[in-house]
This record gives C-alpha cells, structure tokens and sequence, in this order.
C-alpha cells in the first residue's frame, strides 16, 4: 500500500500544537552543510535554528520538528519535495513557538532564559535514519537518504563546536520534540545522555508515547480517514529496514531478537536510562486515523466527540475508549517505575483526558492547576520528591474521553 496523505493531515494539525503565540523567540537557521551524513530526504543539509539565552545560561531545551513519517518508496518521493523532506526553502530565521521555548517567565517559568533549539525534521524516518549519502546512494532510490538520526549527531557536534554546549556538571540539557519529534526524541534520549556525562540530561517528549497497536479500527463506516500506516511491532520491522535506523544501545541488549521493537516507547520504556517526563493525551486525534483507520466523521463539524460526548458516534466512541484504556495499560511501567535515575530524578506524566494530539499550551490543558511546561519544570526543581507528586493524569468517571474541563474543544 501507498501513503500519501501523511504529511499532509500532519501539516493540517500540527499548526496550533504548544504555542505559546508571545515571547516567542527567533531563531537563526544554520545549516549543517558541513556534515555530509546529515541530509534531508532529497540530499540538501540538514538544518536547525537557535536562539540563544541573553542571560548567559549554560541550559537548553533542544526540541525535534514533528511531521508524520513516510514508509515506502512512493510516498518518500512525494515528501521530499516539501518542507518535510527539503531544506532548500528554510528561511533565515524562525518564530520557536512552543511553550516550552517561550522566552515569557509567566508561561514558561522554569526555561524562559535557557538556549533554544529547534531541530528541523526533513529525513521522513521520525528523526532515526543513519544512511550514508555517500555509501547508501543505490540503497533507496530516487536520491533520497534516511539520514534523521545523523541530523542529530551533527546537531550537537555543531552546537558543541560553535554555541558552547558544553559537558558541564552545572549544565541541563531538556530533550524534547513533539508528535514524530516525540517519536524521534525517545529514539535518540540515551544516546544524549551518554553524549554528556557530566551534565544533566532529561527527556521531555510531546505526543510521541507510541505503543504496538493490534487493534485498529473495524467498525461499519465505510469511509476511513486515510490509507492507515499500520503501526504494530511486525510492521516496524519493514521501516527499521527502509530508515536502517537507529537503534539505542541498551534496548539492542534487552531486545536482540526483537530490535524493531526499540523504534517506539512501548518496547524502549523499560530500557532507558535518561529521566523523562512524558507529556501525551489518553486519546490523539492525530495517531488514530493516521494509524488506526479511524473514520473522520468524529472530526468533522459540528466535531460531535469532542463536545458533545453524547453525539459522538457509537462505535467510534467505543474504539475511542478501547484506545484509551490502551494507553492507560502501557503507561503503567512508567507510572510504577520507583527507581530514581541521575539527578535522583523519577520518571514523571503529564496525562490529561483529552482528545488531542500536540495542543499542549500555556492554557491548555491543565492538570493540577498546571500545564505541561510548569509541571515538567516542578519536575526537574524537586528532584527526591514522592512519586505521585510529578504524576499528572486524569481518571474519568463513565464513558468519555474528555473529562478535563480544560481540555481543547472545537
């Protein structure tokens, strides 16, 4: 099967995630040009802005674009003949919009004077291929290169050459990234963190706790969202192959037979070092029609499930609540692991009950009177603290998927 339309429903959703419209800061574009492992799709550099503090801050929250993912020949041809999958349309400099990255100490109190980065994402491979343009040019076809992962490394030898981010015991560096950034930013945590030893290293990944899902949509509608990308450890075999991606080193040893599993949350979880902060709805708006096959009747005005729970179609309500009792499930380990990492630092969630994929603002959602940057930054403050302090999720009564009052409505 073909897939085109990935990118295209991402770039439809992606526009309002995390912003924090105001005190947003500009980031320079640098090219890594110099690095020539570092490709986008069609063989242009890779790319990244920056902007750094003005306080003389030796932190920084480096956040990976997200973007979907293209898993055939076909539908990467397509891609990399957009912003997805080129860098030759990269402008200058860039408005960094997240909330995570606003420079205003109202909205993002804990990061607002920390360095800025923002990792374009132009590989299609969730931020994991390690292609060689110069040895892989007949591997793939059409001059395209899987090279995200390589993106990466260039990244923070770039930045470690020429911004000073440094190895320091008095520096942090917040690894984040959000929908197939989150993906990419689990993919590559360890690998940060055992890129700088001395300094503190935790994972902040945004809408990218993806989990084996066996079971999609089979309901009666005949009009399903997309062409699905399936999304179960079988079907990541034939990506890991496509991407020849990146697989982190202690979820190799723990899954020798298995290293497919290693490309999503589910199968890396139980394998990573790094403290993470997991910030990810109990339903995404985006993940079940793009890897599910979920109709698009329920997102389509008057968008009946996510106001009205009541109109929400039956059995797409149903598969909603199957979907979520799902992530609930896979979820747990994170939620019972009681064994501090560095920094004494225990893993942490930030879980509402929504219907939504990466709208995590400086207004929205909130989880005990917070939202998601105020409690990951309350996380990273109170190191040895309990661990039900830093877990942050709702428990709805009856059936529904929106039982957070504060949840994003249509």
């Amino acid at each position: 099967m073909t897939f085109f339309l990935t990118a295209y429903l991402l770039a439809a959703l992606l526009p309002h995630a995390a912003k924090a419209k105001s005190h947003a800061p500009t980031g320079d574009l640098v090219l890594l040009d110099e690095y020539k492992t570092a490709t986008c799709l069609d063989g242009s550099p890779g790319a990244y802005y920056i902007a750094e503090s003005t306080s003389g801050s030796s932190n920084w929250v480096i956040s990976l674009e997200g973007g979907g993912e293209c898993v055939d020949l076909d539908s990467c041809s397509d891609r990399a003949n957009t912003k997805y999958g080129s860098s030759n349309s990269y402008a200058s400099t860039l408005q960094l919009e997240h909330t995570i990255q606003s420079t205003a100490a109202t909205a993002n109190p804990g990061f607002y004077d920390w360095n800025m980065v923002y990792v374009k994402y132009c590989s299609g491979d969730l931020h994991m291929g390690q292609q060689d343009p110069a040895k892989d040019e007949s591997t793939v076809g059409g001059g395209m290169y899987f090279s995200g992962h390589n993106i990466l490394a260039a990244t923070i030898d770039s930045l470690t050459k020429n911004y000073n981010l440094t190895d320091s015991h008095s520096s942090t560096i917040l690894w984040s990234g959000e929908s197939a950034g989150g993906m990419g930013c689990f993919n590559s945590l360890d690998f940060v963190y055992d890129t700088f030893e001395s300094a503190l290293v935790v994972g902040v990944p945004v809408g990218g706790f993806y989990f084996s899902n066996e079971w999609v949509y089979g309901g009666t509608d005949e009009n399903p969202a997309i062409d699905y990308i399936p999304w179960a450890f079988k079907d990541l075999k034939d990506y890991l192959n496509l991407w020849e991606a990146y697989i982190p080193s202690r979820c190799a040893v723990a899954r020798p037979d298995a290293p497919h599993e290693c490309l999503i949350a589910e199968g890396l979880y139980d394998s990573l070092a790094a403290p993470v902060f997991v910030v990810e709805a109990q339903t995404d708006e985006v993940v079940m029609p793009l890897h599910d096959g979920l109709p698009s009747v329920w997102a389509e005005a008057p968008y009946p499930c996510y106001n009205e729970v009541e109109t929400c179609p039956q059995e797409i309500l149903d598969y909603m609540l199957l979907w979520q009792r799902n992530m609930t499930s896979f979820l747990s380990p994170l939620v019972s692991n009681d064994v501090p990492k560095k920094g004494n630092l225990l893993d942490g969630l930030f879980n509402p009950a929504c219907l939504i994929h990466t709208s995590f603002s400086n207004t929205q959602p909130l989880i005990d009177s917070m939202h998601y940057a105020e409690a990951a930054a309350k996380w990273l403050e109170n190191p040895g603290d309990a661990k039900d302090k830093h877990l942050h999720f709702d428990e709805c009564e009856g059936d529904t998927v929106m039982c957070n009052p504060t949840c994003e409505t249509k």
